[in-house]
């Protein structure tokens, strides 16, 4: 998953200052990595340990920023969810220098955490805390920015098929790399297949929600998620994928089940490594 250069170049940039403003006097290095999806950011402590006083010192840090995440967030990068997930992360390193049994301990509800949160995360005054530490998440932010809300990162993992040998056609998330397009209906390995881009994953979602609201039945619920997904499967296919897909409607009575969609959690981690034991410390949202 690639994103903007430009888009790295302002979450380097906003990291730099911050950590600046938050007068962290260690370096804090930052890297754009596939994390789970229930991870948008994790801090990773380095340090050397003093022989006479056995104290740590020499501090620096990886911040590493799921790119998945930063993905479904690109129309969405001044809001104070995105902020707040990097000042989040800068309290780690802050909080790891002060007090590192703290951190160890209680690295999301120690107070003096909490403490540094509060001081530093400033955005329009309405949910300044909330934002860094478990933001809204909207699918809607993905389409146009929402000032306290952050996208989910499923979004840009959002992939529709349709089967050529039953015609089934169905949604489904995942990175591919160990989950292969497969037919849930046939076992079919080979479906005609297409990662939506994130705003057309966001309106699907956004369309279906909305449509769904309305409908009484199953029935009516499968023949609504078929047209919709069958609207936005067209628009992204190839010509060839096109001319294959026109063949499969005209040849089968396809039934689709209901998009099977995940809702996921998104929250930071503050990983510990070298002298310390590797522990996810989640960010519920």
């Amino acid at each position: 998953m690639k994103i903007k250069k430009s888009t790295e170049r302002y979450i380097r940039t906003l990291t730099e200052n911050l950590r600046k403003e938050m007068k962290i006097h260690a370096p804090v290095t930052v890297k754009f990595v596939v994390l789970p999806n229930d991870i948008d950011a994790n801090t990773t402590p380095y340090y050397s340990i003093d022989p006479k006083t056995k104290k740590p010192y020499n501090y620096s840090f990886i911040i590493r920023f799921n790119t998945n995440f930063i993905k479904a967030n690109e129309k969405n990068l001044k809001s104070d969810g995105i902020t707040g997930m990097i000042v989040h992360e800068l309290a780690h390193c802050r909080h790891f220098i002060e007090d590192k049994e703290a951190y160890d301990k209680r690295p999301h509800t120690d107070p003096d955490f909490r403490k540094l949160i509060h001081k530093y995360m400033k955005g329009d005054g309405k949910n300044d805390f909330q934002d860094a530490y478990q933001p809204e998440v909207n699918v809607r932010a993905a389409v146009r920015p929402r000032k306290n809300s952050v996208a989910p990162s499923w979004l840009s993992q959002f992939w529709l098929y349709s089967c050529p040998k039953c015609g089934f056609t169905d949604a489904f998330i995942t990175d591919l790399r160990t989950k292969q397009p497969k037919c849930e209906k046939c076992g079919n390995t080979k479906p005609i297949s297409v990662k939506l881009p994130v705003k057309d994953a966001a309106q699907l979602d956004i369309m279906a929600q909305k449509l769904l609201s309305g409908a009484k039945t199953a029935k009516e619920k499968d023949q609504i998620l078929l047209q919709i997904m069958t609207r936005y499967l067209k628009k992204n296919l190839t010509q060839q994928q096109k001319m294959a897909f026109d063949q499969i409607r005209k040849n089968k009575d396809a039934f689709d089940a209901p998009i099977v969609k995940k809702q996921m959690k998104h929250g930071a981690t503050a990983s510990r490594k070298r002298r310390l034991t590797s522990v996810n410390v989640k960010r519920n949202r």
